[in-house]
């Protein structure tokens, strides 16, 4: 079975309730379209979680998009606000808390996520992204936002 979610907001027992609702078994596979962390206390248990079962593929969301932002450049004031404006402190505070190697494999595991994928079901192909794929980048990329930015931001 193919399932999909997005937005659990560090939301951990409702992620797992869903996890025990669907029966996730080592033969299907879930799609997370992004938004693991903030506003929720459980982001980062729940990216832990995700990083160590082979049969889920998670995509960028817009506030992982905001963590790996403010992190990598703590100089700039507006990342850091933007993303605290978000609900970024329980994951923040979550973060702070891992070992050291603990916060650079997460690091390297948000940085390598994609922006979108594409899925095959009952003969449709679904493309899966977070906010707008890419294909749309060149139309409406009204705010010249880089493609990232666009792929995990940008509504119609």
């Amino acid at each position: 079975m193919i399932y999909v979610m997005s937005d659990i907001h560090g939301c951990g027992k409702a992620y797992h309730a869903m996890l025990r609702k669907i029966e996730l078994c080592d033969s299907d596979h879930l799609y997370i379209l992004g938004d693991v962390i903030d506003r929720g206390s459980d982001g980062i248990s729940i990216l832990e979680d995700i990083m160590h079962r082979e049969n889920i593929t998670m995509l960028l969301g817009n506030h992982e998009h905001m963590m790996l932002d403010a992190i990598f450049h703590p100089e700039d004031d507006m990342l850091s606000f933007r993303w605290e404006s978000n609900g970024a402190y329980p994951t923040y505070q979550s973060f702070c808390s891992l070992a050291k190697e603990k916060q650079e494999a997460m690091l390297d595991f948000l940085s390598g996520l994609s922006l979108e994928t594409a899925i095959s079901c009952n003969g449709q192909t679904y493309r899966l992204v977070h906010a707008a794929p890419a294909y749309m980048f060149a139309e409406y990329n009204h705010r010249n936002w880089d493609e990232t930015t666009f792929c995990v931001w940008y509504r119609i």
